[in-house]
């Protein structure tokens, strides 16, 4: 963590802290008081020479046991800003989040708003997902930032944001997709931008993307099933097991018993052995693999025993 998110993480603790207690009964003592005093005191002298982010630490560090709660408030509410303006003026956005999202705790109690920093923290919340539009963690956070401060709009743009990102990965697999080269994590990537706004306890607006990407799941296991060996079926269930369509899993795995059938008496027996196990046949892929390593085991003793003999015989003619 940086500095920068250090102290915003600490400035977000402690005003949650002291603003939502600080005219609450003095739970202070005289002691405690002094000391915080001390240090709000070198909190607003740091401030006035420029330096933010000690006044900020200090700051934290006064606790809520000051006399002057009007001025800690609006030191806090300042240097908050400050600091996010220029973490933004030098393009550290998630620094200037930090500090705007951290000082806003300590403007809940001012009517006009100074500097308004729920809505600067939006701002730039927007410009991080405009910036990073593939990143997953920063829709995430978006998504819960917004939740969490009952922005309607703002919740219902980002749920769209993942939505179009999924339907980019659709689109990108459509285009990728071949039997030797599915490109499955596209899919899964689309799955979990989905899921994103699931996990937030936001309503569904994505149904049809999922119907798609359920429809897609189904398709390319059809594909993969079409075919005759192990890669391919294997294939085939992991596709459909992501639809969760039980029906053609089981389809799956009855074409690949039939298949193992064919194969078990030949060379290829080591195939049938697999293609038992994806059809969960474990009793026959044990059957199978010892009577075949039994007649193998047999064949080499065999030829153990005619090669020994034909060094004797050969012994025998060199009168060795």
């Amino acid at each position: 963590m940086t500095r920068q998110k250090t102290l915003a993480a600490l400035l977000a603790a402690f005003i949650g802290t002291a603003f939502n207690t600080a005219l609450a009964d003095d739970v202070c003592s005289a002691a405690e008081y002094q000391a915080s005093n001390a240090k709000l005191a070198r909190a607003k002298a740091a401030e006035s020479q420029g330096n933010l982010e000690e006044a900020l630490r200090l700051a934290s560090a006064s606790d809520y046991c000051v006399d002057d709660t009007d001025g800690l408030r609006r030191l806090v509410i300042n240097t908050s800003y400050k600091l996010g303006q220029a973490a933004e003026a030098g393009g550290k956005l998630e620094a200037a989040f930090d500090y705007y999202h951290g000082g806003m705790p300590a403007e809940q109690y001012e009517n006009p708003k100074p500097v308004d920093l729920l809505a600067n923290a939006k701002r730039v919340m927007l410009a991080m997902v405009a910036k990073s539009p593939s990143d997953r963690r920063i829709a995430r956070n978006a998504l819960e930032f917004f939740n969490r401060e009952n922005q309607s709009a703002d919740v219902a743009y980002i749920v769209k944001h993942m939505d179009s990102q999924a339907r980019r990965l659709l689109a990108e697999e459509e285009k990728a997709f071949s039997t030797s080269s599915p490109h499955k994590e596209l899919l899964e990537e689309a799955e979990a931008w989905l899921q994103e706004q699931r996990l937030t306890g936001v309503p569904e607006s994505t149904e049809p993307t999922a119907a798609q990407l359920t429809a897609r799941w189904v398709a390319r296991g059809d594909q993969f099933a079409a075919l005759d060996h192990y890669s391919a079926l294997a294939n085939a269930l992991s596709y459909y097991q992501q639809a969760e369509r039980k029906d053609k899993e089981e389809a799956v795995r009855n074409k690949a018993r039939k298949l193992a059938d064919g194969l078990a008496d030949g060379t290829r027996w080591a195939e049938a052995v697999r293609l038992y196990e994806l059809a969960d046949d474990s009793q026959k892929a044990e059957a199978l693999t010892a009577r075949r390593e039994a007649g193998a085991a047999e064949v080499e003793a065999e030829r153990k025993q005619k090669f020994d003999e034909e060094q004797d015989d050969l012994e025998k003619e060199l009168g060795l």
